[in-house]
Parts: C-alpha cells; structure tokens; sequence
C-alpha cells in the first residue's frame, strides 16, 4: 500500500494492526497504530492526493485477489467525535453543505469553494448551525378572547414558530398563558386598554437527551449554580453524556459553587455502565456525593440519585441517603457547612458535654482528708458550712467534662418536640416500613393509617401549646416576643447599615464619622436658630 501511495513506509513505523470484529461477523475495519503523528499525516495524505487525482485506492491494487472496491483511508475518532462527525454529515446532506472531513484536529466543514472551513468541537457547535428562526407575529386584539382560536390556528399550520409575537393584548393583570413547549413573558398595558405585549419563545433543554434546568442565585455574597436534571432510562445515554460533556465545558467560573442533583437513571455502582459518565464528571472537577443504593428493590439495588459538587471543598460537605417509602426512590441530601446560615442546625449528630465525677478519686479525697479541724469547732453553723466548702471542693477535683456523641434516635430537629413525639415518629417509620413490604394487608393499612391521624394530631397540639406558653413567657416583653415571632415565621432579619458618607446641600461629600457628625450639628443648629 505504501508504495502505491507513495510513501516511504518501514515495517518500524507501524506499532500495532488488527481488524475490528463486527456482531454480524461481517469484515469489519482495519485498525494501524503508526509510530509518529508525521507518519500518519503522510500516509493520509497519500491516500488523499489519490482521490483529489480520481485515481482512488482500490483493494485489488493491494493484492491481485481483492475485488475492485475503493479503500477508504480515515483518523480513528474518538466516541465523541465520531457521533459529531456523523451528525455534522447529517446537517450537511440537510443543508447542502459541500465538504465534511475530520483529522487529529477535530471536525471541519466547508459550506462551497472558497468558504472558511468552520470547525466544529462539540454538538452546540452543530446546534448553532442547525437553526431556523421561524417568527410568527400578529395582532390579537385581546388574548384573554382570542387565545383558543390562535391556538387552534397554530395546530393547523404545517411550520412550527420558535418565538411568537402578540401585541394589543389588552392584558392589565400579568397572567402565564400555558402552550405547551413554549414559556411566556407580558408586558402589561400602561396606555391605554389596547396596550400591552406577550412574546412566546419555545423552550430547550440546557443539556441533551433529558429535562433539566438551571438556576443561579447569589446567597452571602457567594454565587450559587443548581443544576436539576432527569434523564429517562429509555433515553439515548451515549448522546447524554456527549451533551453533558458540552455544557460542564461551559461550567468554569472558580468564583461559583455547582451543584448537579437530579435523577439521572445511570447506576455509578456498577462501573461497565458509568464509566464514561463518571469519566466525563470527572473531567471537569465534578465530585460525587452520593455513592451508595438510592433505588432498592426485590430484584436489584442501584444508586441512580447523584448529586455533584464543583469548587467546593470536600471537607465541608455532608451526604445523606434518608430511606423514605414515598416512592421507590431514596431521598438525598447534601449539607455544604460554612455557607448555609445555621447549617449546624441540620447535622444529623451533634455533640454535648457533659460534667462526670470520678468517684474512686472522690473516695480517696475524701478518705485523706483531715477532719479534725471541723469536728473540734464550737459553732455548730461554721463547721457544717466548712465541711459543705471541703466537699464541694473535693467534687470539683474529680470532676471533668466528658464530650459524647448524642444519638440520632432521639435527636431534638425542633424545639418543640419531645422525646415521646421522637419515639412515635420513629414506631410510625417503622409500620410504614411495614406496609410497604405487605402493600395489600388490609389491617396493617388501617392500623397506620390511624396511627398518622393521631400523631398529627398530637403534633399540632403539641406546637400550639408550646408556641402559647413560649408568648405568654414574653408579654411583657414586646421586643423579645417580636424577635421570637420572626424567627419562627422566617422573617428576615433587619441589620444595621454604616454611613461612611454624606452629600451635602452644595453637592460636596462628607467622609469620617467626625465630619458627618458636626454637618448634622450645623443642620440641627440652623434649624433651632430658624425656629
């Protein structure tokens, strides 16, 4: 073959050869592994220059007992980049590009003769070229009267619109207009009764092959990126985590917390499944939270519920896996320590101190001590308050603080709760545990049923009596009781803004706490003159 295409080749050059097998034992192709990119490039550029000639390679050029069919020579792609440069030939048929050719590069189109080869790296680079804007625009004098029959419209047409364009809406109240695939935004009338404009734009997914959606806030001056996602097990996995690969690409800002959670119907446990999933998480500084069973049947136990977290540290963060019986599904649960207010109040565990005595060395204190001193007193009232004084000192001695881990069972969530509402709750996880193994025992379905009604009941009762007994506490005290009522409404709190400056009359700015003080000296003064 090398010198047919002539190219200087030694038997040095090449690492390793082998044919791929395919399912219908069919020829499959022909894998060379050379021993330099340069090497490589040459070959294929011989091959190329023989087709550029329309003199192709053939396979009976190779050997006399081929037949006469044309070799086609290509980069070995990647996964990824073989389902790009399939999809980027798909558009190209579509379209009417011209060429699509890929090398150890990437991906490269050319829409004619002449054009600047675009190169494409990652299916949003297809997407973006894959594109009609179809806009539909119209006058509906009142959406409220007319929304039915644009809808039926719409329906009946053959395009599909991705944005659409309704003035005189005659909308005075903000109302969302459901059309499914679409989201709405009104802006609401202000001149007249025929004012007023509603632009739909149809939705996509932020990654594909599943639902999801994200949201970015800022929280204590910290930027906060949640992820949700819901990938349905009949969906394509491969071009889901392609479509991952591309948006995590875009995920790069250190300054960010994110945070991927979501039912994603991959099982990490078994590694033949996850890999390249895990693969590409990792990738890009993704770690998993979640690693153990989220899904537990008869039949199987998967962890299918993931949570990821990006540029936060590992130290402070906190999984959990709460069993509930809601649907098949675990819950999970990720507490990030240092950033949410009061997250010391959501462990799972805390510790106490606690104050022990040391009874042998109380023992011995005491036994080697020197009474006398007490027993020889004449006031009766001295001594016993002497030997009160020694006794306690003695304690103190043997005294230390021991620290102990309290136990989750019987942990206070709320300060209302008791210790017998703990244990009820506890007895009812336990009957629901039940009644979810034996779904169809009539009795067992009744017997918590009413179990729940009572112990909701008493927890209602419970809190009221607590919350009126915590009030009349503070009646007296309205300061006290309104802090107390806007901690537990979760009011947010008011707090003390410092003045460093102020603008004066003549537009000058005054610094410092002295030179703000006597301007509103002189203001005061020059009112109290004026009177």
């Amino acid at each position: 073959t090398a010198d047919i295409i002539k190219v200087n080749l030694h038997k040095n050059d090449i690492v390793s050869n082998y044919r791929l097998k395919k399912i219908d034992k069919s020829d499959g192709k022909i894998i060379v592994k050379f021993n330099s990119k340069t090497i490589k490039e040459s070959f294929l550029n011989g091959v190329k220059s023989l087709a550029i000639s329309k003199q192709p390679l053939k396979s009976n050029q190779i050997h006399n007992s081929f037949p006469d069919k044309i070799v086609y020579v290509n980069h070995e792609l990647s996964p990824m980049f073989r389902k790009i440069f399939w999809l980027t030939k798909q558009l190209s048929k579509e379209y009417n590009w011209k060429y699509v050719w890929a090398n150890s590069n990437g991906v490269y189109l050319r829409k004619t003769d002449g054009d600047v080869p675009i190169k494409i790296q990652s299916i949003k680079d297809i997407s973006g070229y894959d594109v009609e804007n179809n806009i539909f625009s119209m006058n509906i004098r009142s959406i409220n009267c007319n929304f039915d029959e644009l809808v039926l419209m719409l329906s009946s047409m053959d395009d599909s619109f991705d944005i659409l364009i309704l003035s005189e809406t005659w909308l005075l109240v903000d109302f969302n207009f459901v059309l499914n695939g679409y989201y709405n935004i009104n802006s609401l009338g202000h001149i007249n009764k025929s004012d007023g404009v509603t632009i739909f734009s149809i939705t996509h997914g932020i990654i594909t092959e599943c639902n999801s959606i994200e949201l970015v806030f800022d929280h204590n001056g910290k930027t906060l990126s949640i992820i949700g996602i819901y990938r349905s097990p009949n969906s394509n996995k491969d071009n889901f985590v392609i479509g991952l690969n591309d948006y995590l690409q875009r995920l790069n800002d250190s300054n960010v917390y994110y945070i991927i959670a979501g039912d994603i119907n991959i099982n990490i446990i078994d590694p033949d499944i996850s890999f390249d999933y895990l693969n590409t998480m990792a990738t890009h500084n993704f770690i998993s939270c979640i690693n153990e069973c989220t899904r537990i049947t008869n039949h199987s136990s998967s962890c299918l519920d993931h949570i990821f977290t990006k540029n936060i540290n590992s130290e402070n963060i906190q999984a959990f896996i709460p069993k509930c019986k809601i649907t098949d599904h675990f819950g999970t649960i990720v507490l990030v320590e240092n950033y949410v207010n009061n997250i010391n109040d959501c462990h799972t565990s805390q510790n106490k101190t606690r104050t022990k005595i040391n009874i042998k060395l109380l023992n011995l204190l005491i036994s080697s001590q020197n009474w006398n001193d007490i027993i020889d007193r004449n006031n009766i009232d001295k001594s016993f308050q002497h030997f009160l004084n020694k006794i306690e000192e003695m304690i103190n001695m043997s005294s230390f603080n021991h620290v102990f881990k309290m136990s989750n069972k019987y942990k206070r969530i709320k300060d209302w709760i008791t210790k017998g509402l703990i244990i009820s709750t506890n007895h009812k996880h336990k009957l629901s545990k039940q009644l979810f193994r034996h779904p169809f025992d009539s009795n067992l379905k009744q017997k918590c049923n009413n179990y729940i009604n009572i112990l909701n009941t008493l927890i209602r009762y419970r809190k009221k009596i607590y919350y009126q007994d915590l009030l009349s506490k503070l009646q007296n005290n309205p300061k006290k009781m309104w802090e107390k009522i806007n901690n537990i409404t979760g009011r947010a709190k008011t707090y003390n803004m410092e003045i460093n400056s102020i603008r004066l009359n003549n537009n000058s700015i005054a610094n410092g706490n002295i030179n703000i003080a006597n301007e509103f000296n002189t203001m005061l003064t020059m009112t109290f003159n004026g009177i």
